[in-house]
């Protein structure tokens, strides 16, 4: 395989963004009657769980500055372990925030209204808070599942089927949560009225109530 125009051989690079840039155009034509305006694509690590992310008109070209690109881009540490169609899917949850800013009313920045859950109908997609039948469709963190049957699902199909591959997946760099401290302070308790109270172990502490001193759990049996 070589890069379009040059006689040189194919790099990670050009293979995934050509990849997206191939599907991207698939969907284009088969889903929004090829009226998206190509966009600028950027894989994106993200330390949180989100798959991918919309940004209009961010780029400039450089000799004509009025003539602007959208930007549009997947998360790589959400790739690995996700189907391919689950993969692409993503890609046209963004491409329905696209064609909403340029053809219709977005909401405020990362809200996802009524108006573009619509548009994610169009397309086969359906919005759900929790990515599952019965989600709320609207908010500020969405995500979707695919309508069986729907358009998206028999045009994916059409595509896999013909051969088509993201051919390099980044593994998960997310790095794994650091363990949370132990706390340093323990819970007291009053022997007569089961009052409760927080502090560190080595504290004398009295219930006013009943005048009797407060013991953590691991000394109630040894204070009795």
């Amino acid at each position: 395989m070589t890069t379009q125009g040059h006689n040189l051989p194919a790099t990670p690079t050009a293979e995934t963004y050509g990849a997206l840039e191939q599907a991207f155009t698939f969907f284009n034509d088969r889903l929004f009657d090829g009226r998206l305006m190509p966009c600028v694509f950027v894989l994106q690590r993200s330390k949180t769980t989100r798959r991918g992310h919309f940004h209009a008109e961010v780029w400039q070209n450089a000799e004509t500055p009025i003539h602007t690109a959208d930007e549009m881009s997947i998360n790589p540490n959400t790739m690995q372990g996700r189907t391919l169609i689950d993969i692409l899917s993503t890609l046209v949850h963004e491409m329905c925030h696209l064609e909403q800013h340029h053809y219709g009313e977005p909401s405020r920045n990362g809200y996802h209204n009524k108006e573009w859950g619509r548009m994610m109908d169009a397309v086969g997609l359906t919005p759900s808070n929790t990515g599952e039948p019965g989600g709320k469709r609207t908010g500020q963190q969405m995500t979707h599942f695919i309508e069986p049957g729907g358009a998206f699902e028999e045009a994916c199909a059409e595509l896999v089927d013909g051969g088509f591959t993201i051919p390099w997946l980044s593994v998960d760099t997310t790095p794994e949560p650091k363990p949370s401290k132990p706390s340093s302070k323990v819970k007291f308790t009053c022997g007569g009225c089961d009052a409760k109270a927080w502090g560190k172990a080595d504290l004398v502490i009295m219930c006013g109530p009943c005048d009797e001193r407060m013991w953590p759990p691991e000394l109630e049996e040894e204070a009795a």
